[in-house]
């Protein structure tokens, strides 16, 4: 199921990410350390030249740096679809659900936490691959008999609005 959920959302996000093609946290860091992005607050311009960058990829938590496609929206938080469909598919509790829904918004988090994406990437990623996966889970559901209005029915009741969580809920 989580193989077929990040077939589907992959190439929806990627089309973003390519058609908004948003620099990533390294390069604009690296740009601001350089003194080539004009601007830049006062304040914001310290806190990076003190960072001391030798390089765009010192920004990352990642040795290699962030990867070469754009930033917006953040893929890993697109194909963390896990709380939509698997609260679909089974009979949670409200604690489960929330711990689904607390596992999307950690992958999402730790991508911010290790410099590779802003936070708008990843609410944009988690509501983009919720989207995609509403739209199609009904159809993918019926080759093996699910009744696609009961599935419709189960995702509205289970959807998050990502724009607004905060992880707490």
């Amino acid at each position: 199921m989580a193989g077929w959920a990040v077939s589907e959302v992959s190439p929806t996000a990627f089309a973003c990410k390519w058609g908004n093609g948003r620099a990533r946290p390294e390069e604009v860091a690296w740009a601001v350390s350089q003194g080539t992005l004009p601007g830049v607050p006062a304040s914001i311009r310290a806190k990076i030249t003190n960072m001391t960058l030798v390089s765009a990829t010192d920004f990352t938590a990642y040795p290699e740096g962030s990867p070469r496609h754009p930033s917006y929206p953040a893929m890993h938080s697109a194909a963390s679809s896990a709380a939509l469909w698997v609260a679909v598919m089974m009979d949670l509790s409200r604690a489960q659900l929330a711990d689904a829904r607390r596992l999307d918004w950690a992958v999402s988090r730790f991508r911010t936490l290790a410099g590779v994406h802003y936070d708008s990437d990843n609410r944009v990623g988690l509501s983009i691959g919720q989207e995609v996966i509403a739209r199609r889970l009904p159809d993918f559901l019926a080759q093996f008999g699910a009744d696609r209005d009961a599935v419709r029915r189960k995702i509205e009741q289970v959807r998050t609005d990502w724009s607004t969580y905060t992880g707490f809920e």
